[in-house]
């Protein structure tokens, strides 16, 4: 019986979902779109040089590791 008013519950708050007009599918479009892409990372890297470099030359620490990367 329990099982049954939940069921009715869900039913009644689950809609239709068209994924192109959700904000993940415009934030997914832009990812995609810009002209350098986050690279996933299949090893770990030493940052600590960077990381040192950062704070000595008043750097973004961003900046850096996209031009290690490049």
């Amino acid at each position: 019986m329990r099982n049954k008013s939940r069921r009715a519950q869900l039913q009644k708050v689950m809609r239709v979902v068209n994924p192109q007009e959700t904000t993940s599918a415009y934030a997914f479009d832009m990812c995609m779109t810009v002209p350098m892409r986050t690279m996933p990372f299949s090893k770990t890297l030493g940052v600590l040089r960077i990381v040192r470099v950062s704070k000595e030359k008043y750097l973004k620490f961003n900046m850096l590791m996209c031009r290690c990367v490049d």
